[in-house]
Order: C-alpha cells, then sequence, then structure tokens
C-alpha cells in the first residue's frame, strides 16, 4: 500500500517549482543507486527474499556479498530509490510517503531481527560485524 501511495503521490499534488537541474541529477542518482542496491541483494540470494520477516526454516544465514556491508539491502535500496524519485519529481507529498516508507522498513527490520536472532545463534555476532542495518555505509 506504501508503494502505490508513493506512485500516486509522484504525479498529485504541489510540485516545487519548475524542475530544475540539480534536483533532477540527485533524484536520478538516489533512484539509480537504491534500485542497484535492491537488485544486487535479490540478485545475489534470490532463495533469501521473502515478503514475510520470517526466517525460512533450513536456509542458512546470508552474511556474504551486499549483506557483508549492510543486514537489509532490499529494504534501503527500496527505500532510497522511492526518496530519490520523489526528489526528481520535487513532490513534496511523495517524498512524505517516503519517508513513511523509510520508517516502515526501519521498524520492520527490526522486527525481523528478532525473527532471527531466535532463528540464528551467529545473528547477535553478524549484527555486530556488519552495524549498519538498510544503506551501506549510512544507516
Amino acid at each position: 500500500m506504501l508503494l502505490l501511495a508513493i506512485a500516486v503521490s509522484l504525479s498529485i499534488g504541489p510540485q516545487l517549482g519548475a524542475l530544475r537541474m540539480g534536483r533532477m541529477i540527485v533524484g536520478a542518482v538516489l533512484a539509480l543507486s537504491g534500485a542497484v542496491l535492491a537488485a544486487v541483494a535479490i540478485a545475489s540470494h534470490p532463495q533469501a527474499v521473502s515478503a514475510t520477516p520470517a526466517p525460512v526454516r533450513g536456509r542458512p544465514l546470508v552474511e556474504d556479498g551486499i549483506y557483508g556491508l549492510v543486514r537489509h539491502p532490499i529494504y534501503g535500496g527500496v527505500a532510497i530509490a522511492c526518496a530519490g524519485l520523489a526528489v526528481f519529481t520535487g513532490r513534496p507529498l511523495a517524498l512524505l510517503a517516503s519517508l513513511v516508507l523509510a520508517i516502515f522498513f526501519s521498524r520492520k527490520a527490526a522486527h525481523e531481527e528478532s525473527l532471527l536472532e531466535r532463528a540464528y545463534p551467529q545473528y547477535a555476532d553478524y549484527a555486530a560485524r556488519v552495524p549498519r542495518r538498510m544503506i551501506p555505509w549510512v544507516w
């Protein structure tokens, strides 16, 4: 529902002045960076992708590749991509919806981590080694 709200808000509501080249470049870079982050995470471990936060029984904890830099790269990538599209279009409503999505993903990741700690005894060590939750070197 949040992704749908972002999609709709990209074309409605007020727009911040005329499209300025700088804002468009920043937005495009953010959108592309987020899409690449999520795509790399999905491509590197497609079996680990699930719509639910519960770990899939019998699957090993993924700690390599992009997951060696950030614990929830798909959430971070989608949030960055949506924020980038909002910046690109200059729609404040889309930026607000992107912020709500980032907060949702942050809370979902925290819940997911509590489940992962119960399922994988080594999760606490992994989280200590990889301190960033959603965005490499940032958050």
